[in-house]
């Protein structure tokens, strides 16, 4: 966890929220006439939070889906979202 970012200078300065990591693993099955599918499917990654104005934090996801025989490639996802 990096707690505090800063930026000085003589007069002024910029100072960043802190940054929070998160590791993942999700793993979920649909069945069904809505989403079929053949199995299994799964994603594994890291995103990283910046607090803007509590509860609104800025995320960014770094994402590799796999169904379990492969892994596909890497995405990158952005999203604005509510710290709950």
């Amino acid at each position: 966890v990096l707690e505090r970012l800063a930026l000085r200078f003589p007069f002024a300065g910029l100072e960043l929220p802190s940054i929070r990591g998160y590791l993942f693993n999700d793993v979920g099955r649909v069945d069904g006439e809505i989403a079929p599918t053949d199995g299994w499917r799964g994603a594994f990654g890291y995103s990283l939070a910046m607090t803007l104005i509590p509860p609104l934090a800025l995320r960014v996801d770094f994402v590799r889906p796999h169904d379990f025989d492969q892994v596909g490639s890497l995405v990158v996802d952005w999203s604005l979202s509510f710290l709950y």
